[in-house]
C-alpha cells in the first residue's frame, strides 16, 4: 500500500514513516511544490499544520468541495470546528495529531476486511 504524506515537517516525516511500516505500507513524502497527489497513491494524509496557510487553505476548501477521490486524512491542530465536519462530511478522516489510527483506517478503507 503506497501512502502520500503532504508534510514540510522532518519529525512527522519520520513518525510517518514509522506507522506506515507498522500497517505494512511504503511512503512517499511530498512537498506542497510538488504536484497534487492525483490518484496515484492509495492514500493521502496531509500535515496541514506544518504547510503555508495559503496552501493550507487551498487544500482545506478542496478536500471540502469533494467528493475527495481515495481515502485521504488530515491532522491539524488549527482546524475549528465547523471544518472539521464539513471535511468529515466528505469522508475525510480529522485528527490533531499524527496517529497509529490514522494509517490504520486508511489502511481498512483501502483493504476492507471481508469475513
Amino acid at each position: 500500500m503506497l501512502f502520500a504524506y503532504l508534510s514540510l515537517d522532518e519529525v512527522n516525516q519520520d513518525l510517518a514513516q514509522r506507522l506506515v511500516a507498522a500497517v505494512g505500507g511504503t511512503l512517499d513524502v511530498l512537498s506542497f511544490r510538488d504536484a497534487a497527489p492525483n490518484g496515484q497513491f492509495d492514500a493521502v494524509v496531509y500535515d496541514l499544520d506544518s504547510l503555508p496557510v495559503d496552501r493550507r487553505h487551498a487544500i482545506v476548501a478542496n478536500l471540502q468541495a469533494g467528493p475527495v477521490s481515495g481515502p485521504v486524512a488530515v491532522h491539524s491542530y488549527n482546524l475549528r470546528g465547523r471544518q472539521a465536519r464539513a471535511l468529515r462530511g466528505q469522508g475525510v478522516l480529522v485528527s490533531k495529531r499524527l496517529r497509529p489510527a490514522l494509517f490504520a483506517v486508511l489502511t481498512q478503507r483501502v483493504t476492507p476486511n471481508f469475513v
